[in-house]
């Protein structure tokens, strides 16, 4: 499974109902609207992920997370890690991984200000 969509199924995973509007997904996957709008489509065809439309903006939609799509990331999830660890972590040392840390979370902060980013040109209201 292409980690773009191990990523699409596991946020979708962590939120309540294992829904979330497509333009939070797509922020939150930190990719366009369009790139997601290509993968959540593969993932329909493969029944994990399901659209819904948005009750109070008939424009949005909301992607679910469908049980058979939990199932699957609950299988994935061990070898996504061991990938994950064999590929990164076991050549760093302990010392060069809290640096990694540390250099993650100030990347990831910088990624939340800036509105002129692909994921976040547009507010949307949440669907409830």
């Amino acid at each position: 499974m292409p980690h773009l969509y191990y990523s699409i199924l596991a946020n979708l995973s962590d939120v309540p109902d294992r829904r979330l509007r497509m333009t939070d997904l797509a922020e939150k996957s930190k990719i366009t609207r369009s790139r997601l709008t290509y993968a959540v489509t593969r993932l329909e065809k493969d029944g994990l992920v399901r659209r819904e439309g948005c009750p109070s903006d008939k424009r949005g939609s909301t992607a679910v997370l469908t049980d058979e799509g939990m199932a699957v990331l609950e299988r994935t999830a061990p070898g996504h890690v061991e990938t994950v660890r064999a590929a990164i972590f076991d050549h760093l040392t302990p010392e060069q991984v809290g640096q990694l840390e540390e250099i993650s979370a100030g990347i990831a902060r910088a990624l939340e200000e800036p509105e002129d980013v692909p994921w976040r040109r547009r507010s949307t209201p949440s669907c409830s």
